[in-house]
């Protein structure tokens, strides 16, 4: 197993609270309270404390424009309410902050905000360290959990795909069939976007379907090789970067052209060699934009600027609109994938609609025949799809599902 010991960047905020601002010595077990991110993934800038008001907004770094993604404890407060307010722009989703009482080893979501963009906490007691996030954060010590739950299964393999710019070693895990003659080779990918931590527990859902006693599971060992690669940015998420509009360009962006970030490169090199560039079924997992509560995706290309039913129309036979139907299909878990949030998409936020009958011909030929190879790019929300929670459990519950439709679309494919 794979061993990293990353450096974060670090952001260290302490406040040095007087006793007649906070209370009486006896109301506060300790005078000190510390914001801080001087851990894996965390992210915060303090602007203020007045009172038990307490400001803050988060660390855009190397961001282009805006971004929502923050971590941060709270240390030596116990006892005390304290509200956070983020000045800069809005931060706050849903279902409030994730919280976490363990360092990041479990989370559940504050349920609540004090208003539009801060949110107010009561300390308990015995609470000296807590917690808060965007959303449940997943860092590499997260896969390393995943990882020390399956060490020793036998459809299971852990290389190192390459190195980033400051040496991190970047995972490569290999499942379900692992000779050299499976049916179908399947890539799946996160975290290209480091802060889109929730993605990370729908492939942990993905890959536990590989692992275990279902029937799923034996076909999937059986026919299909699948290569993840779960923290595509590994070195952006271990320092709680936002990742997404990295300057002068993000990882999902690194495709084009010559790649500058060496695990980009290296991932190409590896699907060429291993696919010939063109496995049977590409997924690339992502969260979508602060306000999102559906499932969507970006795969029903050759479609822009028509409306839901003309894209259905002329996607119809295409492997995948075929796929996601069967994702809609399949599913069993809480979290609900609809095609029409999909066809919506593409027909609301897509460019505006040819006028020609040339550029409507080319559309057609653009999409893809019934049996090509599909990249499908699912967007889950961090905390809301419609009015469902978005937890670990359902996260990994969608991935799950996810793989019960790629058996079935997998078999009835040439």
């Amino acid at each position: 197993m794979l061993r990293h010991n990353p450096i974060p960047r670090l952001l260290l905020c302490v406040l040095f609270f007087h006793p007649t601002v906070w209370g009486s010595a006896a109301e506060a077990p300790s005078a000190t309270v510390t914001i801080a991110s001087d851990f894996p993934g965390g992210n915060i800038v303090l602007e203020k404390s007045e009172g038990d008001d307490v400001h803050v907004h988060q660390d855009l770094r190397d961001t282009k424009g805006d971004w929502f993604y923050w971590y941060f404890a709270v240390r030596g407060a116990a006892g005390r309410e304290l509200t956070f307010h983020f000045t800069q722009s809005r931060a706050i989703g849903p279902l409030g902050p994730g919280i976490s009482r363990d360092k990041g080893a479990t989370w559940t979501w504050l349920g609540k905000r004090d208003s539009a963009n801060s949110f107010k906490y009561k300390f308990g007691a015995d609470e000296n360290e807590v917690r808060f996030s965007f959303g449940m954060s997943y860092q590499h010590a997260d896969l390393l959990r995943w990882l020390e739950r399956h060490k020793g299964s036998t459809h299971l393999k852990t290389e190192v795909l390459g190195r980033t710019k400051k040496g991190t070693p970047v995972e490569l895990l290999r499942l379900g069939r692992l000779d050299d003659a499976p049916d179908f080779k399947v890539l799946v990918t996160v975290r290209h976007h480091a802060c889109e931590m929730m993605a990370s527990y729908v492939a942990e859902g993905f890959m536990d379907a590989f692992l275990d006693d279902s029937e799923t599971a034996k076909w999937l060992r059986e026919h299909v090789q699948c290569a993840v690669v779960p923290l595509v940015d590994k070195d952006g998420v271990e320092a709680g970067d936002q990742g997404k509009n990295r300057q002068p360009h993000d990882h999902k962006a690194d495709y084009r052209g010559t790649s500058i970030y060496p695990e980009v490169a290296a991932l190409r090199e590896f699907v060429t060699k291993w696919a010939g560039g063109k496995p049977a079924v590409t997924l690339d997992l992502h969260n979508p934009a602060i306000n999102h509560q559906v499932i969507y995706t970006h795969a029903l290309r050759g479609t822009e600027g028509r409306t839901p039913d003309e894209i259905a129309a002329i996607l119809a036979p295409s492997g995948p609109l075929r796929f996601l139907r069967t994702v809609e299909k399949a599913q069993a878990g809480p979290l609900k994938f609809r095609v029409n949030d999909s066809l919506d998409f593409a027909a609301h936020v897509r460019l505006a609609r040819p006028d020609t009958e040339a550029d409507e011909r080319q559309q057609k030929a653009d999409a893809p025949p019934d049996d090509a190879p599909i990249s499908i790019g699912f967007e889950i929300p961090y905390a809301l799809v419609g009015d469902t929670p978005v937890t670990p459990d359902s996260a990994r519950a969608f991935g799950r599902d996810i793989a019960v439709a790629l058996v079935a679309y997998l078999k009835s494919t040439p």
